[in-house]
């Protein structure tokens, strides 16, 4: 894999400029043995504020999501646009129910090292996206803050933090057919399951024994 660098964190404000893994699957993206195209569209208020092409391949032996697009400082011209074309792995992990679960594997180089993390979301910093971490992102300090406790900021928040609390405490999605208190705040967490969702995959576990 190539190396990448970059110059610097971008205003937080470009912190809605995301590629998450969860929606690559609600889309479809991650099916087993695939290689697929898609565009990604941003925007704020109705107002588009940029798009990527990216290409993901799931393959066994081969697999990446390579991301197309052009970049340029908020303060250059129309003619100082740079094309980017690169690529960063993409790490299937088994759970211990028997399912697995995607990550990407940032690429990026911050300070002379290698990050190489298991992340679930990718965060535009300067011309290249990478983890939270190489885009000097922080939850905290926008939880600080009444302005970011809502809209983009909510989600941005939310899934950072899922994606971290995973990482760190899930080690078991279910215990004897129900979903295990952490995974439970895991997927709350996320944002994506209420507490009838996690009725309904609990009744569904229980069917299929």
């Amino acid at each position: 894999m190539a190396r990448y660098y970059y110059s610097g964190a971008r205003d937080t404000v470009d912190g809605e400029k995301s590629i998450s893994i969860y929606w690559l699957n609600k889309k479809g993206y991650l099916e087993d043995e695939c290689r697929r195209f898609g565009t990604l569209n941003w925007s704020s208020n109705g107002t588009p504020t940029g798009d990527i092409r990216f290409e993901l391949s799931t393959d066994e032996n081969d697999s990446y999501i390579r991301l197309i697009y052009r970049a340029k400082k908020h303060w250059e011209s129309e003619d100082k646009y740079r094309s980017l074309d690169y690529k960063f792995n993409l790490i299937k992990t088994s759970c211990n129910y028997g399912g697995y679960r995607w990550f990407f594997q940032c690429g990026l180089y911050k300070n002379g090292t290698y990050c190489g993390r298991r992340v679930g979301i990718l965060y535009s910093t300067g011309d290249y996206f990478g983890c939270r971490h190489c885009a000097n992102l922080s939850y905290d300090s926008c939880n600080q803050d009444k302005r970011y406790r809502s809209g983009v900021w909510k989600v941005f928040t939310n899934e950072s933090k899922a994606e971290e609390y995973y990482l760190k405490n899930v080690k078991r999605q279910f215990y004897r057919g129900k979903p295990t208190k952490k995974y439970q705040r895991y997927l709350k967490l996320e944002g994506n399951y209420t507490e009838k969702d996690l009725l309904e995959i609990e009744r569904a576990l229980l069917k299929v024994k």
